[in-house]
């Protein structure tokens, strides 16, 4: 379906809630609907088979990427250095995943665990601790031979 430069893509979730070899049916799936590309969720990384999928992805022609979201125990903007040494390991961990894929990108909500509220607007350690376990992750891919992309989440709430 690639026209011009421009590739098409879904998320597994768009068919699943949960991510493992079981679903492993979404690829043909998607190849059939003219798709170049599926994101694999890496939330549940032990049910991630990655030869499986780096085999029927190769066999159906598709591309696959790899995204994840951090939650409180590996938030890499967490004030213990317990947890952000925790996310350290799992972030490494999904770029492992992501590299035995055949995937070139790992995404997602990686800089903060996603539904994190504080009592305080974000300051700059906070960003300053994002940063850093970030860049030690992303050098860490780098040296696997691809990118890690911060996936943006925005949302509107209403009372």
């Amino acid at each position: 379906m690639q026209q011009g430069g421009l590739k098409y893509a879904v998320h597994a979730y768009a068919w699943t809630s949960s991510w493992s070899s079981r679903n492993l049916d979404i690829l043909d799936r998607a190849k059939s609907l003219g798709l170049d590309t599926v994101e694999i969720p890496l939330m549940e990384l032990e049910a991630v088979d990655t030869a499986a999928i780096r085999e029927r992805a190769v066999k159906q022609g598709l591309e696959v990427l790899a995204s994840v979201a951090v939650d409180q125990d590996t938030d890499p903007t967490g004030e213990s250095a317990a947890v952000r040494d925790r996310a350290r390991y799992f972030l490494k961990r999904c770029v492992e995943r992501t590299a035995e894929m055949g995937a070139t990108v790992f995404t997602g909500v990686t800089y903060s665990a996603i539904g994190r509220r504080i009592d305080r607007r974000p300051g700059m350690e906070d960003f300053r601790r994002s940063a850093e376990v970030l860049e030690d992750v992303a050098r860490y891919a780098a040296g696997l031979g691809f990118a890690v992309d911060i996936g943006p989440v925005t949302a509107t709430r209403r009372s």
